[in-house]
């Protein structure tokens, strides 16, 4: 595990400090599972963002079972 240095406002670090004492756990562990969340998040961020940008891709192209076919047996 790498350290860091952050710097946080006097009113956010009391805060943290107050979570982390509530859920029993350091203030090093509530960052780490903040992080672990934030990340999560971001990648379901993403997925949604690509799966909006994808959809309807092969409208007009009939049904995706033929498209398919289709498709294998150009590798053929």
């Amino acid at each position: 595990m790498v350290r860091t240095i952050v710097s946080l406002e006097d009113f956010d670090k009391k805060w943290l400090d107050r979570y982390s004492d509530h859920h029993k756990q350091s203030t090093a562990e509530t960052i780490r599972f903040a992080i672990k969340e934030f990340q999560k998040k971001a990648r379901e961020e993403e997925r949604h963002v690509l799966l909006k940008r994808t959809a309807g891709l092969l409208k007009g192209k009939g049904d995706s079972v033929s498209f398919v076919r289709k498709l294998r047996e150009e590798w053929d």
